[in-house]
């Protein structure tokens, strides 16, 4: 039985660690917002790649909810594919936004249609660029970043859950930018294996400053 609650104890110290490192992000997103961590798997070209994003939810009293995109991190060999086929850029935003949909109704509580609730969903356009190892594990991390390098959209979608037919029905209805990204903030690019880890404060995330929808 002791040895049982060392290991217990061991698991639990562990977890907390881990936590620790994976969830550096949610410092940004305080009480009454709930930080909440997205893991999910993309297909492309017949290959299959794990995407986590880091997203902050808030609920407003006036049926409203705010979801921002804080990181979203993905293996290194990823970002070819996605410069490369449009299928899996589209496959990156429409996965999340589903489970930003679901997520938003299970933490804010389900509106029936014809009613509606208005979701903002924040991404960051640039920010913070991480490119981690070690070799043959490389990962790629786009985060948002609170000062002068935070140029993000927001997408706001009217949507409402069909209870007939257990299906989400929504709208869109607008898409702004906020924030601001200096001229020279330019986009890493495809990282060839073996670069060495590196770090850069300020960044353009994506090849584009477009927001996805």
């Amino acid at each position: 039985m002791k040895k049982i609650y060392v290991f217990l104890l061991f698991v639990f110290l562990l977890g907390f660690v881990g936590l620790d490192k994976a969830s550096g992000q949610c410092e940004y997103c305080q009480y009454p917002s709930r930080c909440n961590f997205v893991n999910y798997t993309i297909e492309c070209n017949g290959q299959t790649f794990p995407i986590q994003a880091v997203i902050c939810y808030n609920c407003d009293n006036n049926r409203a909810v705010y979801a921002q995109v804080l990181e979203i991190s993905y293996p290194a060999e990823f970002e070819w594919y996605y410069l490369n086929n449009p299928q899996c850029s589209d496959a990156v935003w429409d996965s999340l936004w589903t489970n930003i949909r679901r997520k938003s109704f299970e933490l804010c509580g389900y509106v029936a249609c014809p009613n509606t609730v208005t979701i903002y969903r924040t991404f960051p356009i640039c920010g913070e660029f991480i490119y981690e190892g070690p070799p043959g594990h490389e990962f790629i991390r786009k985060r948002f970043h609170p000062d002068g390098c935070n140029l993000r959209c927001v997408v706001e979608y009217r949507v409402c859950y069909n209870f007939d037919a257990g299906t989400f029905e929504e709208e869109f209805t607008s898409l702004e930018y906020f924030g601001s990204c200096p001229r020279d903030a330019g986009f890493p690019g495809v990282i060839p294996p073996g670069t060495e880890p590196f770090r850069i404060g300020c960044a353009q995330l994506w090849s584009v400053r477009d927001c996805p929808r």
